[in-house]
């Protein structure tokens, strides 16, 4: 039997501290499991890519029979990427200057993952209020995460 499964990312980073923390929370028919991690030297939209990288290559192992992975996250820069991925595909990564694009090992392993499940990117309001649907609460969680293991980083860091 297929079936459509529920990702919400978010990712922190701090440019002062070179700290970052991504979360990711992955809602299947067998129930709720949240995925987290920290990296140096990285940036807030790394952090964001890793939160969905983590996120698929999670349901990629442990999913079967996946009809739908909607992805949920506040990322602007996020949710466009496949909408940008043929120019940056024909571009070669690489900037109009003839630079690489920032990310771009995160962004083709991004891509990598999209030609392996079916994606769908859904654009969440980033800080909503408790309470106004699952959805927000689902990105507040991941949000709260991601911000949490990053005051950690730069406390014990």
């Amino acid at each position: 039997m297929l079936h459509r499964l529920r990702l919400f990312t978010d990712g922190s980073a701090n440019s002062q501290y070179g700290a970052g923390a991504w979360a990711a929370c992955v809602i299947s028919a067998g129930g709720k499991r949240m995925l987290s991690g920290t990296a140096w030297s990285v940036t807030h939209h790394a952090m964001e890519l890793q939160a969905v990288i983590e996120g698929l290559l999670y349901i990629q192992t442990h999913e079967k029979n996946v009809c739908q992975v909607e992805v949920y996250s506040d990322s602007q820069y996020v949710v466009d990427l496949p909408d940008r991925r043929a120019r940056l595909e024909a571009a070669g990564y690489l900037t109009q200057k003839g630079k690489p694009v920032q990310n771009r090992d995160r962004i083709r392993k991004l891509f990598e993952l999209m030609d392996r499940l079916p994606v769908v990117f859904t654009r969440v309001a980033s800080h909503s209020k408790a309470g106004r649907s699952e959805i927000t609460d689902y990105n507040r969680e991941v949000d709260k995460l991601s911000r949490e293991l990053l005051r950690g980083m730069i406390r014990g860091g």
